[in-house]
């Protein structure tokens, strides 16, 4: 029986230049065709942006522009005559031209890469985990620990508690701990003398760096070791298996993701949530580094069909692009909150803080470290992901990240600008987190928002990169490289104009955020509301004040001019990395079995 379903259109995208009189020029970029015609004409076509039956466009048309008012009879042959001219497509054609790209090869697979610092209960946790996840333990075949310990106990703890590992699992176990970290970075820098001075402050060891806090070498140093691989990556204080979102579909979706956020009484029934799937970490690893259109035209792959297409505008949507890699793929998170903010919570809805306040007492208990799951309802496409990545395709030059606390999100920026034709995937599951006892970020509820310093280097680098027009990965590295070192070269003024401007827009985001939740609070435990209304205080005071644009981790009394000074430090720092980096991945990739071999553990 043939199907009776209505084919979906949408305009495609363009550029309109002003021609003379009521005339313009429309020109399809992607066909490289220009076309006359009238601005009556553009604003219909601009109205078909989404996806919707030829019926519904013409309705909506008919509906906005005056003198068309109940004509949509008169509006429809319009529109067809622009679908037969190439300015509309229909949902067949695009989704045939998505999913129609050649299979591209894939960097073989280099195993789970962990980083770990000083918290050997939290490593064992992990590991107990590991080892009762086969579907896991198969799909990544290695298992590689960084230890980033700076206390000599917990170091001690760490391999011991490998070297049991070792003995319970079927797959090549291997710890790079203090002294190896330590010749391994040495022997990169003797190898190369000139980027020695640039790559010491990416992959020191936390012994010789005490005061620099954040897991940014440990990640750089994971990125040397799977260097030519796919590889999934976690912290010691995460959780196997992956649990699937509760009611997730398997299917991408356009537009921004919707997360989905709930809170609970505690955080091992935050960790319960969700059932769980053994297939998921292969999942991952399929997808990483296909294009996009394999990923959502094979076998097993994601959904995305006329269905998930309804209402998306493929004008307005550059990552719909079936020739993308997809670089890395990101889950949600359940148990403890991975955010270095706590401001987010108090702008929850009642249904997702219900768990957190069930009564004013369990809210003040929790309020500091709350158990929450966070994620996506279905698979989204980002250009840079802002959750710290799960599977990276590392099998083409990726870059660094740059030290210090918010490297994750650093370092995903970086890996959009580094590959130009590139996506980042955010899926439908969870890994669990289960940070050490006692955590406690209440007292940030009296302070203004703030970010570490690598979050504003990040918006730097999402801003330089949408200019970008290199192939080369090492090349348009540079060009990041250039740019910040034209930041890190700008007056104290100039530098001390852009944090305030950074922190304004900050802060602003999360006031209004703060603001739209405060009247669905009146049923919300008082202090909950106390909460509320101090951090929209602290927020709006801090947004009219003229201070001194101090970024999370600069010292509390540091003047405008040692704050300018940090800023440039860590813009050079970064610039100078970049420049020294795809040297060190390019020796990487000759040393890296050399290195594995070298850190294997017999049990």
């Amino acid at each position: 029986m043939e199907s009776s379903r209505q084919p979906l259109w949408a305009a495609v995208d363009g550029r309109a230049s002003l021609l003379s009189g009521d005339e313009v020029v429309f020109f399809d970029p992607a066909l490289g065709r220009s076309h006359v015609m009238t601005q009556q004409v553009l604003q219909a076509l601009e109205l078909c942006r989404p996806f919707r039956t030829m019926t519904a466009h013409a309705e909506a048309v008919a509906a906005a522009i005056p003198g068309l008012q109940g004509k949509p009879h008169a509006v429809r042959p319009v529109l067809e005559n622009l679908a037969t001219r190439g300015l509309m497509i229909s949902d067949d054609a695009f989704l045939g031209r998505l999913k129609a790209t050649a299979s591209t090869e894939q960097a073989p697979v280099g195993g789970l890469l962990v980083r770990a610092c000083d918290r050997p209960q939290q490593l064992e946790a992990l590991l107990r985990s590991l080892a009762e996840d086969p579907g896991t333990l198969r799909a990544v075949g290695r298992v590689v620990v960084v230890d980033d310990s700076r206390e000599p106990a917990a170091a001690a703890a760490n391999h011991a508690a490998l070297r049991q590992f070792a003995g319970r699992v079927d797959v090549p176990v291997h710890l790079v701990g203090p002294s190896q970290w330590d010749a391994l970075v040495d022997a990169l820098c003797r190898a190369l003398p000139a980027e020695a001075a640039a790559l010491l402050p990416l992959l020191q060891h936390g012994t010789r760096r005490p005061r620099q806090p954040g897991g940014a070498q440990g990640r750089n140093l994971l990125t040397l070791l799977a260097a030519g691989t796919r590889y999934l990556t976690v912290d010691e204080d995460n959780l196997l298996p992956l649990r699937r979102i509760p009611d997730a579909v398997p299917a991408l979706r356009g537009g921004a993701p919707a997360l989905r956020v709930r809170t609970f009484a505690d955080h091992a029934e935050a960790l319960r949530e969700g059932e769980p799937d053994p297939s998921a970490c292969a999942t991952h690893l399929a997808l990483c580094g296909a294009t996009l259109g394999e990923a959502l035209g094979g076998e097993g792959a994601l959904r995305f069909g006329p269905a998930e297409l309804e209402g998306v505008c493929p004008s307005r949507e550059p990552l719909f692009d079936g020739g993308a890699r997809v670089l890395l793929t990101v889950n949600g998170h359940r148990g403890g909150s991975c955010a270095a903010s706590i401001g987010w919570v108090l702008a929850l809805d009642p249904a997702q803080r219900a768990g957190l306040c069930s009564s004013e007492a369990h809210y003040l208990a929790q309020r500091g470290d709350p158990a929450v799951s966070v994620g996506f309802p279905a698979a989204y496409l980002a250009r840079a992901a802002s959750i710290s990545v799960f599977a990276v395709d590392n099998g083409r030059l990726m870059p660094c990240t740059a030290p210090g606390r918010g490297e994750d999100l650093a370092f995903n920026m970086l890996a959009a600008a580094t590959h130009r034709r590139s996506v980042q995937l955010q899926l439908p599951w969870t890994l669990g987190h289960l940070p050490e006892a006692g955590r406690d970020r209440s007292a940030q509820i009296a302070a203004p928002r703030n970010v570490a310093p690598n979050v504003c280097l990040a918006g730097l680098v999402g801003q330089f990169s949408a200019e970008l027009q290199a192939e080369s990965p090492a090349l348009r590295l540079a060009t990041v490289a250039a740019r910040l070192t034209d930041v890190a070269g700008g007056s104290d003024e100039s530098l001390l104009t852009h944090l305030r401007e950074f922190l304004v827009a900050e802060r602003v985001g999360l006031l209004r955020a703060l603001q739209d939740a405060m009247p669905g609070t009146s049923d919300a435990p008082a202090a909950l509301r106390a909460d509320l209304r101090t951090h929209i205080e602290a927020n709006a005071r801090a947004i009219v004040e003229r201070g001194v644009p101090r970024l999370r981790g600069w010292p509390e009394d540091a003047g405008a001019a040692e704050c300018a000074a940090a800023f440039r430090a860590e813009a050079q720092t970064l610039a100078d990395g970049l420049l020294a980096w795809p040297a060190a991945w390019e020796l990487a990739l000759e040393r890296r079995e050399h290195w594995l071999a070298e850190s294997r553990i017999v049990p």
